[in-house]
């Protein structure tokens, strides 16, 4: 029989005020989670049930019980001696993870373009155009908010519930690593212009460019994200081990780390001649890409199949050299 809390225990979670356990611990974990993937509790950082206890008005035991669903999704690790610890991403750990992400979300989107109804492209179109309107308005949160929502929706309408299982036990983890991705300006350039040619060939129900380019999206995030694992590995070797140990190991340090990454990683962002056309970052006193594509985030049937693969081809999209 499922364990309930009593109404003075409850706070304002929008469940009954008997809710069982179980439905409490998920809510306060969705809670932790949340500050965990938007960096409220950085890496490193401590969980501690008393504080969060009396924080949301709880007894002890669903949360708990939450710290233990952050446990299992990779977001935390707990010990006898420092309670729960909010873990840091490695970046051999990114590359593994988002390599598995891309091809599921990947296959996803191939499937969906496929299947496309015009109800569902028109919500997808919302949610593009509610994520450009965060963009050009510099609003990070809301911003990755419906990013957010693009994603999980079109794993969600895939039609296969093989990937939204295996997704789903792996989307905690991956979420702290795409809000990562989005702190770096010449990521996030990237990925908007990404989720623009997404969306053409959504609208042109082209399933071989939408796996193409969502698999290669993702697969960008990850680099991104073990580009910062390895910086702050490096940042966190210097500073723990003095002069001696820079003397020792500060060189030495970043090409360690290196060797942990495979040689998929293209050049840097922020130099490709390719992301800086995409974006339009490369052009003095041009217009910033958030307020130029928000203008034009409502649907477009310009381009067809066609042109979206000679985007591929050609070498014009920002992801386009890891495809030929």
């Amino acid at each position: 029989m499922a364990k309930h809390v009593t109404p003075s225990d409850t706070p304002d979670t929008g469940l009954p005020a008997a809710a069982p356990l179980t439905a409490i611990a998920e809510w306060v974990a969705d809670v932790l989670r949340d500050r965990i993937v938007k960096g409220e509790v950085p890496p490193g950082g401590r969980l501690v049930e008393r504080k969060i206890s009396a924080e949301l008005n709880l007894s002890r035991t669903p949360v708990r019980e939450a710290l233990k669903l952050l446990h299992n999704d990779g977001l935390i690790e707990i010990s006898r001696n420092k309670g729960a610890v909010v873990r840091r991403y490695e970046a051999a750990e990114a590359l593994d993870l988002f390599e598995v992400i891309a091809a599921l979300e990947g296959l996803a989107a191939g499937r969906l373009a496929r299947t496309l109804t015009d109800g569902g492209l028109a919500r997808i179109e919302a949610l593009h155009a509610r994520m450009m309107a965060c963009h050009a308005a510099g609003d990070h949160t809301g911003y990755f908010d419906a990013n957010s929502e693009i994603h999980d929706l079109i794993v969600a309408e895939a039609g296969n519930p093989v990937i939204q299982g295996t997704h789903r036990r792996l989307i905690a983890r991956a979420r702290r690593g795409r809000y990562l991705a989005i702190m770096d300006p010449a990521r996030l350039a990237q990925a908007v212009a990404e989720h623009g040619l997404l969306m053409e060939a959504l609208r042109a129900r082209d399933a071989e460019a939408a796996e193409a380019i969502w698999r290669q999206h993702l697969a960008h995030t990850g680099e991104s994200v073990a580009r910062r694992g390895l910086r702050d590995a490096c940042r966190a070797t210097c500073q723990d081990g003095g002069g001696a140990e820079r003397g020792r190991h500060g060189g030495g340090a970043q090409r360690g780390h290196d060797r942990t990454l495979p040689r998929m990683l293209p050049e840097d962002f922020s130099s490709s001649p390719k992301l800086q056309a995409a974006s339009g970052s490369g052009s003095a006193g041009s217009t910033p890409p958030s307020s130029r594509r928000c203008a034009t985030a409502g649907p477009s049937s310009s381009r067809s199949k066609v042109s979206v693969r000679a985007s591929i081809s050609s070498g014009s999209a920002p992801w386009a050299t890891r495809l030929r």
